[in-house]
C-alpha cells in the first residue's frame, strides 16, 4: 500500500493548495479583482446568478471529508483511492491554475485549462464508478464537482466569445446559443443520470439552470427553456430514484 500512502498525502496537499488559492483569489485579490468581479466584467447570457456559486462551499466541504476519509477507509476503499492515483492532484493543480489565469483575464487559455480540468474529473469519476467496491459517498463529491465544472466550462466558452467581441456563430446570436446549450446540458444530465444511476450530477444542473433563469430573467426564451429542461431533469431524477429503489 505504499502507493496509497503516497497518493493520499499528495491528495491532501493538492486540496490544501486549492483552498489556499481560492482564499487568496478573493482576499488579495489575485489580479486585482475577485473571481466574481472578473466574471461580472464579462457578462454572458449563460452566467448564473451570484448565489449559485455558493455551491463551491458544498463541493469543498465534501472534498475535505472525502480526503480525510481516505486515511480511515476500509482496505477495499483505499484501493480505489490508490487507483485514482495522481489524477486528483492534477485536478487540484488545474483548478488552481484556472483561478490565476482567469483572474488575469487570459480567458482563452482559461477555457483550455478548465476543459483539461473537466477531463481529469471525468477520469476520476470513471475509476470510482467502475470499481467493484465503490460506495455512494465515494462518488458523491466528484459527481457534484464534475457537474459544476461542466456548467462552468460552458460559461467559459461564452466568456471567451464575449471577451473577443464575437456576437454570432454560424449565424446564431448569443441568446440562441444559450438556449441550445441549456438543451445540451439537459440532455447530458439525463444521459449521465441514466448511465451511472447518479442523480447528483443532474441536481447540480438544476441548481445552475435555475440560477441562470434568475440572472437572465429579462430573456423570456432562456427562462422558458430553463424551466422546460429543469422539469425534464427532475422527472428523470424521480424515475431514476424509483428504479434504484426497486433494485
Amino acid at each position: 500500500m505504499a502507493n496509497f500512502r503516497f497518493y493520499s498525502i499528495l491528495n491532501a496537499i493538492g486540496l490544501v493548495l486549492v483552498l489556499i488559492v481560492n482564499y487568496l483569489a478573493n482576499a488579495l485579490p489575485i489580479g486585482g479583482q475577485t473571481t466574481g468581479e472578473v466574471s461580472d466584467s464579462v457578462p454572458t447570457l449563460f452566467t448564473p446568478a451570484g448565489y449559485a456559486f455558493a455551491i463551491w462551499g458544498l463541493i469543498y466541504t465534501l472534498l475535505i471529508i472525502w480526503i480525510i476519509r481516505q486515511f480511515i477507509a476500509r482496505e477495499d476503499q483505499k484501493e480505489i483511492y490508490a487507483k485514482i492515483g495522481i489524477w486528483f492532484f492534477i485536478s487540484c493543480l488545474l483548478n488552481s491554475a484556472w483561478i490565476f489565469i482567469f483572474q488575469y483575464r487570459y480567458f482563452t487559455l482559461a477555457l483550455l485549462v478548465i476543459v483539461l480540468f473537466l477531463v481529469t474529473l471525468m477520469i476520476i469519476y470513471s475509476i470510482i464508478q467502475n470499481s467493484r467496491m465503490t460506495t455512494w459517498f465515494m462518488r458523491l463529491p466528484i459527481s457534484i464537482y464534475i457537474g459544476w465544472v461542466s456548467v462552468a466550462t460552458i460559461v467559459n466558452v461564452f466568456v471567451v466569445f464575449q471577451a473577443n467581441g464575437i456576437e454570432t456563430l454560424f449565424g446564431l446570436g448569443e441568446q440562441t446559443w444559450a438556449i441550445i446549450m441549456l438543451v445540451v446540458g439537459g440532455i447530458l444530465g439525463v444521459l449521465f443520470t441514466r448511465k451511472n444511476r447518479d442523480i447528483a450530477y443532474s441536481l447540480v444542473f438544476i441548481w445552475a439552470f435555475i440560477a441562470i433563469s434568475v440572472k437572465q430573467s429579462a430573456y423570456s426564451g432562456i427562462v422558458t427553456t430553463v424551466w422546460v429542461v429543469v422539469v425534464i431533469l427532475a422527472l428523470n431524477i424521480i424515475v431514476q430514484l424509483i428504479h434504484n429503489y426497486r433494485k
